[in-house]
Parts: C-alpha cells; structure tokens; sequence
C-alpha cells in the first residue's frame, strides 16, 4: 500500500475544510507537514529501515504526516500525541484514506500506556524536547523490545540560536524569537533538575541524549543531521532543517537499538 502525493495532499485538504483549527499556528502547522509531498516521509522512512515491523509507535505524532507514511509499510501502527485535538484530526485523514491500521491515541510521551517491549519500531520526530526529554527518552527504550529500532529527532543549541535571529514559522500566536528565548532560559535555569517544566522547550544536546538512552538501555548506532541517518543516498534531498548553525549542531538525530 503506498499512497501517491497527490492522494494525501487530497485527503488533507477534504479534511482542513470540514476541521475547525483550535489556533493559526496548529493551522500552519497542518499546511505545512501536508505541503510537503508525502514520498519525502516514505522515502526518508525507507532509508532508516522503518518498514516490514509487526507494531511501531510515531510517539509525539503531530498530525499524522509519519504515520500514515510509516502504515504503508508495517502492520500496525499507534499514533501517540498529548493533543485530543490532533488526534481527532489523525483519525479523520485515516478514514478519508482508508486505513485501518492506524490506532491514533491521546497520551504523554513521559508514561506512556504501553508494556515493556511491545513496539517493534519507535519513531519520534522532532517531539522530545517538550517538557521532560530525559522521562521521555527513557520511555521510549522501555517500550521498545529488544533488538527494535529506535529514531529520535530533536534541536541542539544551533538551532534555537538561529530562531534568536531569523525568523521561522513564525504567526499571529507565535514567535520564533521568543520561543527561542524561553527555551535557553529554561535550559539554563533547569540544567541540574530532575524534573522539567511539562509544556517548555529544552535544549538537547547529542551527548546528552545519547547517554540518556544508555543508561535506560539502547545501544546507540549513529548521530547524524536531519534526514541523513540510515542510508540515504548523496542524491536524496531529504533534509528539512541545515545541520549546522553559527557552527554548532542544529537539528539532528538518532538511530539507536535495544
């Protein structure tokens, strides 16, 4: 089952029109993951080997644009997201689509529903850093069985950095500058706490993470910028975000095992 462009593209505009959106920026935010052609997130899926699994979690899913993708290639998939909101969206795209493998539920990345071990894969793009990112880095080793695969996607100090100075995405209801601003204040001020604000933005650095997922058990298998973990070929223009900014590492991710 593979989808074409055209067909999200298709399904994600049935849905915009008949969906009230709670803010401007969760409707940017909806054109812009659906303005992107939807082989770009099957390809990128293929290339980290997120495909032929029984069960995998998207956890910290959005509205959906990597699960839908990560469906087309594996049994079953649970759509994780604290939003009810998005959820509800999540589930309309997948009727218009048809899907029926696709279970969308509302949840916290920090205690997660699920047993030890139960998923197959775990993909989390670019949701971590919300809140806790250490509670949460070790739930997702918890929930994965042993020799699963694990993808993490998250900011280091380049990219907040970058926001203090260019704008991005930026809104009625939303600043980049300021979104930056916080998000070194918070990590300045909670650096040596156990316990971090559940709705700000943390400053994730690489080794941090990796010896975060460690200690909870995962074996880490590589570091690489945005859209180049895996096996990407040099001719694949599959990177969202630069991997560097003022020279310091930017948007990155992991690809780590149990």
């Amino acid at each position: 089952m593979h989808f074409s462009d055209e067909a999200v593209r298709e399904a994600a505009l049935a849905v915009r029109s008949n969906t009230r959106f709670e803010s401007p920026f969760e409707h940017d935010f909806f054109d812009r993951v659906f303005d992107t052609p939807h082989s770009i997130y099957r390809t990128r899926l293929q290339c980290l080997g997120m495909a032929d699994k029984e069960c995998v979690l998207d956890a910290g899913c959005g509205f959906g644009q990597w699960s839908i993708a990560l469906a087309e290639s594996n049994k079953h998939t649970v759509s994780l997201e604290i939003s009810p909101f998005r959820c509800n969206v999540i589930r309309q795209l997948s009727h218009t689509l048809g899907i029926a493998t696709i279970s969308a539920l509302t949840g916290d990345m920090n205690s997660t529903p699920f047993p030890d071990g139960k998923f197959d894969a775990v993909y989390s793009y670019s949701s971590i850093y919300f809140g806790d990112w250490r509670l949460k880095a070790r739930e997702l080793v918890r929930v994965l069985r042993p020799g699963g695969s694990l993808y993490i996607n998250t900011n280091a100090i380049g990219w907040y950095l970058s926001n203090l100075v260019r704008r991005h995405n930026d809104s009625d209801n939303f600043s980049s500058r300021s979104m930056a601003l916080d998000t070194i204040a918070n990590s300045i001020t909670t650096q040596s706490s156990k316990r971090l604000s559940s709705s700000r933005q943390s400053i994730i650095q690489p080794g941090s993470l990796c010896a975060t997922l460690e200690e909870a058990g995962a074996i880490v298998l590589q570091i690489a910028p945005d859209g180049r973990a895996g096996n990407p070929t040099p001719d694949q223009p599959h990177q969202f975000f630069a991997p560097r900014r003022f020279g310091l590492t930017s948007v990155y991710e992991v690809l780590a095992t149990k």
